[in-house]
């Protein structure tokens, strides 16, 4: 029983010696990590001059150093009880066993704490290296001056031919007939967009002609009534939900559209070629024009031309 006993008391001895090997290696981690915490405040007068009299800072080493002499000094009684083979025969195992798991427990709590405050100290250090980039970019915000880029004003912009025609003081029917029947007219004839394309589509087939000068009386001739009434049933087959009514009053709209739009477009077209006719002859008598610009009594005579064709 007695050599049981002893045997026992051996492998302990042996775990324990092994298990203070490695509890060694840690202690001198953790004395280098804790020294080099002592050490690096007094390297630098100006981080001693900052941290000075802080009594926050003063209360955070003494608790690392505190804990870390703890450590130390249970080390050290269980060094010196397992210190010989001899001693060890000698000595009441559960009371050392106690003190190396002790021990063991004072070393994980103290690498622990160092773990949550190397993670609270990345956090301050992310914190605070955010709000230096925002400052950054604030500082650099006020500091910040676009390059101007010289851009024409509204006034500078070429205009379209229609407002030319419009703003112009020598009207011209044609435009003025065509935008006065937009103005009062519904958008798509007050059909929704989706009934008036397939409408166009059936009206070209019907009506789309070279000649539109006679384009309403083609759609409103009782000469035609043979090509209406096709065109009135097709309309009624494809687009459900409309009555002969609707399409005549649409077909009446849309005839109107087509008409105006091609005379307005005709007047534009002769007004551009009078312009390069203006701009032909200026060029060739040597007078100085400014690009896109004719002097008054040329122009009056571009649009009157125009308008008296």
């Amino acid at each position: 029983m007695n050599n049981k006993s002893g045997l026992a008391s051996t492998d302990f001895a042996t775990n324990a010696i092994a298990k203070l090997r490695r509890l060694k290696i840690q202690e001198s981690v953790l004395n280098s990590s804790v020294h080099k915490v002592f050490s690096t405040p007094h390297e630098h007068e100006e981080f001693r001059t900052t941290f000075k009299g802080n009594n926050e800072l003063k209360q955070y080493l003494n608790t690392i150093k505190n804990s870390f002499i703890e450590i130390k000094n249970l080390l050290e009684d269980v060094k010196i009880s397992t210190n010989s083979s001899e001693t060890i025969g000698q000595l009441d195992i559960n009371e050392v066993k106690r003190d190396v798991l002790n021990l063991e427990a004072k070393l994980t709590s103290f690498k622990s704490f160092l773990q949550k405050e190397i993670a609270t100290l990345k956090f301050h250090f992310n914190e605070i290296q955010g709000e230096l980039k925002g400052k950054r970019f604030e500082d650099h915000k006020k500091n910040y001056k676009p390059n101007k880029q010289t851009t024409k004003q509204y006034t500078e912009i070429v205009p379209s031919p229609v407002r030319v025609l419009i703003n112009s003081p020598f009207k011209c029917p044609e435009v003025e007939n065509f935008q006065a029947f937009i103005m009062n007219s519904q958008r798509y004839g007050g059909w929704n967009e989706y009934n008036h394309n397939i409408f166009v589509q059936i009206w070209n087939k019907h009506f789309h002609m070279d000649n539109v000068d006679v384009l309403i009386n083609v759609c409103n001739s009782d000469e035609n009534i043979d090509r209406i009434q096709s065109f009135n049933e097709e309309v009624l087959q494809k687009i459900p939900g409309t009555t002969l009514k609707d399409i005549i009053s649409h077909n009446k709209w849309y005839s109107e559209y087509v008409y105006l739009k091609s005379c307005q477009q005709r007047a534009l077209e002769k007004w551009k070629d009078n312009k390069r006719k203006i701009k032909k002859t200026c060029q060739q008598q040597n007078m100085f024009v400014q690009k896109d610009t004719f002097p008054t009594i040329l122009l009056a005579e571009a649009i009157e031309n125009v308008i008296v064709r």
